[in-house]
């Protein structure tokens, strides 16, 4: 089954709500994390949402608005990643997330209904990038994450999210797929002033000196 080729409609960045306090603009990744996985590897994520009456537009500004929010407390995913010396860290210069508007006429179930590896093919167009093999411009080859919108021929919508696997694992990953919905419908509460992500890691296996 052939990948299915999405329409990119827009391309731009969102920034967090807040500045980075200048005493958090250093992330460190542990040593583990960087000797762990290539330079360029994303955690892939596409959720499905079925057809409901809506604006596309106002959807996708919502979706802009709630992310900007809720960047605040996940501030290394707005930085980039840099070396110094033989070492990995984030520099958390609040340069923000890739984010991209795409259209599709296939309908939700078209994606749905056959077997796995026909699927992995299928919502490979639903990804702002190659999680594996990313062809970034060179000021984005230490992109940390990227968003991509799909609007469905039904109506519904595809949200595709590639997080770098160096900066977060699958918790931290889940933490934020949880609380940016719970922001777009203004479930959340204030915006969490810390950061929901395992700060611990670089003192548990610290990176070379």
């Amino acid at each position: 089954m052939a990948e299915v080729k999405v329409e990119i409609v827009s391309l731009g960045s969102i920034k967090q709500l807040s500045a980075t306090p200048n005493h958090l603009k250093h992330f460190q990744i542990s040593l583990l994390d960087a000797i762990a996985t290539p330079p360029s590897f994303y955690l892939p994520i596409v959720l499905f949402y079925f057809a409901f009456d809506h604006d596309f537009s106002k959807l996708s500004q919502k979706l802009k608005t709630s992310l900007s929010q809720i960047l605040v407390p996940y501030y290394p995913f707005n930085g980039r990643i840099k070396t110094n010396k033989s070492n990995l860290y984030v520099d958390c210069n609040d340069e923000g997330v890739l984010y991209l508007e795409a259209g599709v006429p296939s309908k939700l179930s078209y994606f749905l209904k056959n077997n796995t590896n026909q699927q992995l093919n299928k919502i490979k167009g639903f990804l702002p990038l190659d999680p594996y093999k990313p062809k970034l411009d060179d000021e984005e080859d230490c992109l940390i994450m990227a968003v991509q919108v799909t609007e469905l021929g039904c109506g519904g919508i595809a949200i595709g999210v590639c997080i770098s696997h160096k900066v977060c694992e699958a918790t931290s990953v889940a933490s934020f797929l949880k609380a940016w919905p719970q922001k777009a419908m203004e479930e959340g509460s204030e915006v969490a002033s810390s950061s929901p992500l395992n700060m611990e890691a670089s003192l548990l296996f610290r990176p070379r000196a």
